[in-house]
């Protein structure tokens, strides 16, 4: 049985890397495919109220048990089917919901304080190509073998993502990482939100046509996502 964590807030400045709290009442932030221990401060916005400090208790729901996650060998470049697909068969409670897929916006440097801070990682599950452009027929600058870690910038195209190697930027089939990192179509205008709900502070507009990173979470109709670098929330209607 596996346990599931009450996503309580976001933040601030590293995309996508969502405060979690346990049925043991502790605080954690999920990073490099694994939830570790964290103390929240200010760097973090809670999802109670959307506004800043700590001052204000999070809102949380009782833990619930989670299916496992889907087969990787179903997901597909840029779906975001197979992430609805999990949300509706076994997380019916709107706010207390398991990560969906790996959360790889963060990595373990250290403590607490030092992973709430880390920069955005992945690690390659097989040998990817480096392209010099989102695009399968790109140039190829560098061939990354399996196992080799990047830092993500938070760009998305299509079922690219813009990844810096060796300090060497290209783009990477999402595919191609450990956790198929997802990828979603934004079908609607939309502001990216610091926290899901409507009137959670707008961090940016995503225009209609463009592509988000998917981080992992779906919490009253709102889905973590990542556009240009910036970590927020989207309404679920707004991407396909």
């Amino acid at each position: 049985m596996t346990t599931v964590y009450a996503v309580v807030g976001q933040h601030r400045t590293v995309p996508g890397l969502l405060l979690l709290r346990g049925d043991d009442n502790r605080y954690y932030a999920y990073a490099a495919g694994r939830p570790s221990p964290v103390e929240p401060t200010d760097a973090w916005a809670l999802d109670a109220d959307g506004q800043s400090g700590m001052d204000a208790a999070p809102v949380v729901a009782d833990p619930v048990s989670a299916p496992p996650p889907p087969d990787s060998a179903g997901r597909r470049r840029g779906s975001w089917s197979a992430v609805m697909a999990w949300q509706a068969g076994g997380w019916e409670p709107a706010r207390a919901l398991a990560v969906a897929l790996v959360l790889v916006l963060g990595a373990a440097l250290g403590g607490p304080s030092a992973l709430a801070h880390a920069p955005a990682l992945a690690t390659t599950a097989m040998e990817v190509a480096l392209l010099a452009a989102p695009s399968d027929e790109a140039r190829v600058l560098d061939v990354m073998p399996g196992g080799t870690e990047v830092e993500l910038t938070g760009a998305a195209e299509g079922g690219f993502l813009e990844v810096s190697s060796a300090g060497r930027l290209g783009w990477a089939g999402a595919e191609g990482f450990d956790g198929g990192i997802a990828t979603a179509a934004v079908v609607l205008d939309a502001s990216l939100r610091a926290a899901p709900n409507a009137d959670g502070e707008i961090l940016g507009a995503v225009p209609a046509g463009r592509t988000v990173m998917l981080t992992g979470a779906v919490v009253d109709g709102f889905v973590a996502a990542s556009f240009a670098g910036i970590g927020g929330w989207l309404p679920v209607s707004a991407v396909a």
